[in-house]
């Protein structure tokens, strides 16, 4: 179900990703705060992505905008953290250690600073999920190892592109996740909180 979710995500952020002017240039958006807990889930099985107001169209940012830190430390790209120019790419990195964390119980980055976490960009090795979490296939452990790479060019080029790779791995061989299961799941798992919202 985590991918699933991280999924439909990638979808969200595609939106404001690929918004554009009056005159239909692309505005550079970057949400620069993707983190478990600006994921909402609702108990008709929708996922949304909150806290847009730390979003910043590139374009429009001013140079000490620029180099402004939004968001949480622990879910930062390395060039958001250390104050360098950022793109979309950048959220595609948080996203993908919301989805590390999601399939293995575990945060990459468990940090409380700013100098904590570029120590822990800089000298810290990431174990690979499946070996936190050897239930997880090596076809979504590529998806998720490939979404955390250090370097912007080695990540997904877009998040159009890490969606892709994760409704493949979902649904290329079988029935996969519906937003109608996530509601079931979650209906199972919260039954009280489900209730109150149906009445």
């Amino acid at each position: 179900m985590g991918a699933f979710i991280i999924s439909r995500v990638c979808r969200g952020l595609h939106y404001a990703h690929q918004k554009t002017d009056r005159e239909g240039r692309p505005l550079r958006i970057v949400h620069r705060d993707v983190s478990l807990t600006n994921i909402l889930l609702d108990f008709r099985g929708a996922v949304k992505l909150s806290d847009f107001g730390a979003a910043k169209a590139v374009t429009l940012a001013t140079p000490d905008e620029k180099r402004t830190l939004v968001g949480k430390y622990g879910f930062m790209s390395p060039e958001q953290i250390k104050l360098r120019g950022t793109d979309h790419r950048s959220d595609i990195f948080s996203l993908g250690l919301v989805l590390y964390e999601v399939l293995t119980g575990r945060r990459v980055y468990d940090v409380r600073t700013r100098e904590e976490m570029i120590d822990k960009i800089d000298h810290q090795k990431i174990q690979r999920a499946n070996a936190l979490n050897p239930e997880i296939p090596d076809d979504l452990n590529t998806i998720v190892m490939r979404a955390i790479e250090k370097e912007p060019i080695n990540r997904y080029q877009s998040v159009v592109e890490m969606g892709n790779a994760l409704e493949y791995y979902m649904y290329h061989d079988r029935y996969g996740p519906t937003n109608e299961k996530l509601a079931t799941y979650l209906a199972e798992v919260f039954p009280e909180e489900a209730k109150k919202e149906v009445l």
